[in-house]
């Protein structure tokens, strides 16, 4: 999956040092200063990506996550709105169940 090059053209580098005993969590991490046009059409391609990962999403779960509760508090309500729809794919693309095969 690309959550790795979203991650990081999306939110800001961990702030903090990572100790071994306290590793920065991403849920902590806040969002690049991006126009609004920039963070919704990075958050659509997101959300495209993660409607049908499956199972490939759970490693990245933690930062999609991250990514999402970063956006849901955005000024501009086309990003928030941007960052529901990436949360309700992810949901989808955990719950969901997609036929591969529908021939007999």
């Amino acid at each position: 999956l690309g959550v790795p090059a979203f991650a990081s053209a999306l939110l800001l580098p961990c702030c903090s040092a990572a100790t071994p005993t306290e590793p920065t969590k991403p849920s902590a991490r806040s969002l690049r200063s991006l126009s609004k046009t920039e963070l919704v059409w990075l958050l659509q391609l997101l959300a495209s990506l993660v409607r049908h990962a499956g199972e490939a999403l759970l490693p990245h779960l933690e930062v999609v996550t991250a990514i999402a509760d970063a956006a849901a508090t955005h000024d501009e309500i086309a990003v928030a709105q941007a960052a529901y729809k990436l949360r309700r794919r992810t949901i989808q693309c955990l719950l969901g169940t997609y036929p591969l095969d529908l021939r007999s």
